[in-house]
């Protein structure tokens, strides 16, 4: 019977660097999209009862269907991680399997995924715009900082390596972006946009 090594048992736990790194990810990723619903709903429901009083949808239970929804995107990646990861580890170490170090790195998909996280992140962006008002929130000023990081090192040659990747990360922490649009503070912009490019390069050293 194959038996793990020491301590490999616990690597891809719930307390494991990979997992916690992961998690910080996919929750900075997942606000932008609740706080999207939210606003969407909310736009939607003020506009039935301004403008349609007749109609009286259920909201209770349009109400709980979001709840479970929202609750899905936030709650079921990091258990799919979990769920996957466990398989990984136990397949890894039967008899026959080689031990597979890091992930290969695939420059195409890695681009194609910033690219679209981009035109993703744009619209979104696009529809806060529309519903905040004059003066940027702080939620926008950090979205927007991301989205401006993201839309500079977009370009192929910052694809061709993971190292390559991380080094323009790493430059762009130490030069940061000139806001594409006026924000209230610059500090908090670039603070932010700090914030997810260390998020970024922990995720991408301990998964490739």
């Amino acid at each position: 019977m194959a038996t793990s090594p020491p301590g490999k048992a616990e690597a891809h736990g719930i307390n494991s660097p990979e997992f916690i790194a992961y998690l910080k990810q996919h929750l900075y990723r997942a606000k932008l999209i609740v706080y999207s619903m939210l606003l969407a709903a909310g736009v939607i429901q003020i506009i039935i009862r301004e403008h349609f009083p007749e109609i009286h949808p259920p909201w209770h239970w349009i109400g709980g269907t979001l709840i479970v929804v929202l609750l899905g995107i936030v709650c079921g990646p990091p258990v799919l991680f979990l769920i996957r990861a466990g398989r990984q580890r136990e397949s890894a170490y039967l008899p026959g399997s080689p031990l597979s170090g890091s992930k290969p790195w695939d420059a195409t998909f890695q681009e194609q995924r910033w690219r679209n996280s981009l035109v993703n992140s744009r619209r979104a962006m696009d529809q806060l715009r529309s519903n905040s008002g004059k003066s940027p929130s702080g939620f926008y000023v950090l979205c927007l900082a991301e989205v401006d990081a993201v839309a500079t090192f977009t370009r192929p040659e910052c694809f061709t390596s993971r190292a390559a990747l991380i080094a323009e990360f790493r430059r762009l922490i130490a030069h940061p972006t000139t806001p594409s649009e006026p924000v209230p503070s610059l500090e908090a912009y670039i603070q932010s946009q700090k914030t997810f490019l260390e998020m970024e390069i922990k995720s991408y050293e301990i998964e490739y």
